[in-house]
This record gives C-alpha cells, sequence and structure tokens, in this order.
C-alpha cells in the first residue's frame, strides 16, 4: 500500500525535524566545555545529538516509505523494546544535571546507551520492508 503524500508534507516534516534537532542542539550545547568533567559530558552530549538525528532520520523513514502495520507490531516484543529504548536516551539527558555524585559514570553509561540504541535503530531500519 504506497502512500501518496504531498510534497509540503514531506517539506513541513522535514522542517519540524531540522526545528527539533536545532532547539536540542541550542538546549544542550555540545562544545560548551565542562572543565571538571571534559571527555564524559562531550561524549555523552555527541553520543546524544548522534542519537537525535538518526532517531529523527529514521522517524521520517518509517513515517513516510515504511509499513506501518500496527496490529503485526503491537503483537511483537520488539515494539515494547522500542519503546523503551526510544525514552531511555531523553530521561538521561533531563535527569543528567540532578545527578551530582558519580557523574562521570552516569555520563559513559548513557554514552553507551545512546550507541546501542543507534544499533538498535540500525537493527529495525535493516529488518523494515520498505515501500519506495
Amino acid at each position: 500500500m504506497v502512500k501518496e503524500l504531498s510534497l509540503f508534507t514531506h517539506i513541513l516534516f522535514i522542517a519540524a525535524v531540522l526545528i527539533t534537532y536545532a532547539i536540542a542542539f541550542i538546549t544542550i550545547r555540545p562544545f560548551r566545555m565542562n572543565y571538571r568533567r571534559k571527555y564524559s559530558t562531550l561524549s555523552l552530549k555527541l553520543s546524544y545529538l548522534l542519537y537525535l538525528a538518526i532517531f529523527l532520520v529514521a522517524i521520517y523513514s518509517f513515517v513516510f516509505y515504511g509499513d506501518l502495520e500496527f496490529e503485526k507490531q503491537f503483537r511483537d516484543t520488539f515494539f515494547i523494546l522500542s519503546m523503551i529504548m526510544l525514552f531511555l536516551p531523553n530521561l538521561g539527558m533531563m535527569a543528567r544535571r540532578s545527578i551530582k555524585h558519580q557523574r562521570v559514570f552516569f555520563n559513559y553509561f548513557f554514552s553507551v546507551l545512546n550507541l546501542f540504541v543507534i544499533y538498535y535503530i540500525y537493527f529495525l531500519l535493516s529488518h523494515t520492508e520498505w515501500l519506495f
């Protein structure tokens, strides 16, 4: 089932994706250095921005070109895992300033988690039937 969407819808969605990414980039300020935790903070911020870029591209791909049989996906255990994996990086970024002790461990843990989620999104993209 091929979806017929207008060029305006694609442009509007791409604009929303770019605005979302720009707001995240401005809010996170990835190159503002924390001098006590230089590398761990930089790895967390950059891995999150990489995750967000790949996630937004995946959402665009699934919405416009993916086979969206929700009935099949709700029964699948991958759907539940996907929902958990998509919220964890965002929760990590929101909670990072409230962590006072073990902040370096927290930063590296969520950096690795972000990379794992990126791999999971790649896995989902490679196992999806595309409707081009």
